[in-house]
């Protein structure tokens, strides 16, 4: 099923200096609000405020304060220089790059649903061990956030290169797999939970929003559920209809271009090419209505 849908939430959602505001832009400059806030928040030393917006399981179990599920990634803290070059480098690729690719694909509803559910990801793990363990679990910061952005783009472009030419669902796994024996090294097994748990999260909503076609697992069991054994006679060929044949052939031609978004991604497209995606997504829209009447 291909993501690519030409509507208004295409379009951006305003300009700043001439320069278009997307939804994945203002993430980033929120996100970049925060640290400056931080930033002076420490300054003056009212570091209550950034205690009340970090997530505790401790304080959600016990002061109900909900709101830590959701400010706790806009909780960013200049621990060092070198956390200020992350954040940078994790803002230019998480959001400028590829949460950009992701919501070009998808369109911007569902690119928010998905960080939305990958927000509330780490906070609801977190409790849930809270609730087992009896310990507290803290946690700030976005950086666990957004690597969920970057495996919901190798999942629309796994073969996309990504750093001296490294596809990016190795990367995903390179990642994940660095991270979890950092965390194993540490015992933190509560991080390396939340990360996969996001990873998972990103995966999931991804494919669900219309990436590729069902999940093979599911696919394969519903087909054996549904698949009954063949006892009539087999239908007869008919030919097909001028708009059948047309649609045939739009779908035929846009392998070539599928390949491409797979390999460079949807920002390599010519004008051309993402008009031969909406002509084939027009005819199959138009295919499944007459079906449906």
């Amino acid at each position: 099923m291909m993501g690519y849908d030409v509507t208004d939430e295409q379009d951006p959602l305003g300009y700043i200096g001439g320069y278009p505001i997307h939804a994945a832009t203002l993430l980033l400059i929120v996100h970049s609000v925060a640290l400056l806030a931080a930033t002076l928040l420490l300054a003056f030393g009212a570091t209550g405020l950034l205690t009340g917006l970090a997530f505790s399981s401790e304080t959600i179990l016990t002061k109900g304060w909900v709101w830590q599920f959701v400010t706790y990634p806009f909780v960013h803290i200049p621990n060092s220089p070198l956390s200020l070059l992350l954040f940078a480098a994790e803002m230019y690729f998480a959001l400028f790059i590829f949460g950009r690719e992701v919501e070009r694909f998808l369109g911007r509803g569902a690119f928010c649903v998905i960080y939305g559910a990958l927000i509330l990801t780490a906070p609801l793990v977190l409790t849930v061990c809270g609730l087992i363990t009896k310990s507290n679990y803290q946690f700030v910061d976005s950086w666990i956030l957004h690597l969920g952005v970057f495996v919901a783009y190798a999942t629309i472009y796994p073969n996309a290169t990504i750093f001296w030419t490294v596809p990016s669902k190795w990367m995903v796994a390179l990642i994940l797999g660095g991270f979890g024996l950092y965390c194993l090294a540490w015992h933190n097994l509560s991080y390396l939970l939340v990360a996969w748990s996001t990873a998972l999260v990103a995966y999931l909503a991804t494919r669900g929003a219309g990436v590729g076609d069902d999940l093979p697992l599911f696919a394969n069991i519903r087909q054996k559920i549904q698949s009954r054994p063949e006892t009539s006679r087999p239908s007869k060929p008919r030919l097909l209809s001028r708009s059948e044949a047309e649609s045939d052939d739009a779908l035929g031609s846009v392998d070539a271009i599928l390949e491409k978004i797979s390999d460079q991604g949807m920002s390599s497209l010519t004008p051309s090419e993402r008009a031969t995606l909406e002509r084939a997504r027009a005819s199959l829209l138009k295919r499944k209505g007459s079906r449906e009447t």
